[in-house]
């Protein structure tokens, strides 16, 4: 089994999508009402066409064997209190399927290289306040909450903020 993250092209797009839906349905049915999820769902693979039409170094994929099993999207901290010294995980994402077999541990191995060679050494990253099978991953993966707490949008569910460390 060869596992491979590359930079998404458009043609990601519809596997992108169908992950992200899959991925919504699995973590947040019980925390999230259906009707926010179905919502959500019903739009991804047009927000995925826009956001790869200029992918340049945001959002990749995850393949194993050249089929797309999960993607991930890196950047600048979006948070004002963190932007110029910590990159961001956006979003990380794996189909359900493959959750649990060791995968995430890798990516985020590769996701850590991705940013230490942009000259960072420091990722934040937010999560569902409930999400407790990917807070325990984090946590596993070295993060830890810095104490942040904001409104999800997605009904009246809140995000904590992780944060992590690593050495160059």
């Amino acid at each position: 089994m060869k596992i491979d993250i590359r930079l998404a092209t458009l043609d990601d797009a519809k596997y992108c999508a169908d992950i992200h839906a899959k991925s919504w349905l699995f973590a947040y049915s019980h925390i999230v009402p259906n009707e926010i999820i179905i919502e959500h769902n019903a739009r991804w693979l047009m927000i995925w066409n826009k956001m790869l039409a200029n992918n340049k170094e945001s959002h990749y994929v995850v393949t194993l064997d050249d089929v797309v099993i999960g993607f991930l999207t890196i950047a600048v901290s979006r948070d004002n209190d963190l932007k110029g010294s910590f990159y961001e995980i956006v979003g990380l994402y794996l189909s359900p399927n493959y959750i649990g077999l060791g995968f995430g541990k890798r990516i985020m191995n590769w996701i850590k290289e991705a940013i230490k060679s942009r000259g960072y050494d420091k990722i934040s990253l937010w999560v569902l306040e409930e999400n407790n099978r990917a807070r325990s991953f984090y946590e596993k993966m070295g993060f830890v909450t810095d104490g942040e707490i904001k409104p999800s949008g997605l009904a009246d569910t809140q995000e904590v903020r992780y944060v992590c460390k690593f050495l160059n």
